[in-house]
């Protein structure tokens, strides 16, 4: 009987649903995560009702834990990105909005600005996206890497619109205030060349390669990106020579 007794005991602490006494915000959002990783490799209602399973354990976070500001935020923007999975985005537009109410969590911010600017991008409202994209260029400058990203994606907007000058102007702004992230610059680099190469501008191209490329080789060399930096500077020099011979040799 004491044994029957004891092992109840033991599985009853080991099935306690998430939003139970002990919980916190942050073990909340750990539950959710496990819960939507699940999702993965599932089709149809099993998959469903896995990111369902995870929103409802998301939307504990603020109600019982609203003191705990980081979890929150991060909370909503978790939520707005399993909305989008569950492919309603207007619900995922007004969780990541929430998400980016939550003064002081500037890293939670910038990451759901993007993922407001993708949204705002696939349903064609172009201009809601730059405003994300803007906004964390304008607001949030100790948001480096975020900052970098936002940078090139909005340059990739302009190019779009065939807004040329923009677009090169936002990438110059990038290899000059972020030249100390190797995968932000080496995207800017070769976003800038493209935009020369496209506009006939063979000789500019070139000269941007071996001046800003040379500048970026030394500054990651003896570092853990050198290898990196290396390969994507070949391959952007190699389109260059590409684009050459197609243009008659010259």
């Amino acid at each position: 009987m004491l044994r029957s007794l004891l092992l109840m005991l033991v599985c009853g602490l080991t099935l306690v649903p998430p939003g139970t006494a002990q919980d916190t915000g942050r073990s909340l959002l750990s539950a959710a995560r496990k819960q939507a990783a699940s999702a993965r490799g599932k089709t149809g209602e099993e998959r469903k009702q896995a990111l369902e399973e995870s929103l409802r354990i998301l939307r504990l976070v603020p109600e019982r834990f609203p003191e705990e500001t980081a979890a929150v935020a991060r909370a909503w923007l978790e939520i707005g990105r399993t909305e989008r999975r569950l492919s309603r985005p207007e619900a995922a537009l007004k969780a990541l909005e929430t998400a980016c109410s939550f003064e002081g969590e500037e890293r939670t911010i910038c990451m759901a600005l993007h993922d407001l600017a993708t949204l705002h991008k696939k349903a064609r409202r172009f201009e809601r996206a730059r405003e994300a994209l803007r906004r964390i260029i304008d607001d949030h400058p100790a948001q480096a890497m975020a900052r970098a990203r936002a940078l090139v994606r909005l340059a990739s907007l302009h190019r779009a619109a065939r807004e040329t000058k923009e677009a090169e102007e936002l990438l110059r702004q990038c290899l000059k205030e972020h030249g100390d992230l190797w995968r932000q610059s080496i995207d800017a680099l070769d976003a800038l060349a493209a935009l020369k190469l496209r506009a006939g501008r063979l000789e500019e191209a070139r000269t941007l390669l071996e001046t800003h490329g040379a500048a970026i080789k030394a500054r990651f060399q003896g570092t853990k990106h050198e290898n990196r930096v290396d390969a994507a500077l070949g391959r952007m020099k190699s389109r260059a020579r590409l684009e050459k011979k197609k243009d008659g040799g010259r």
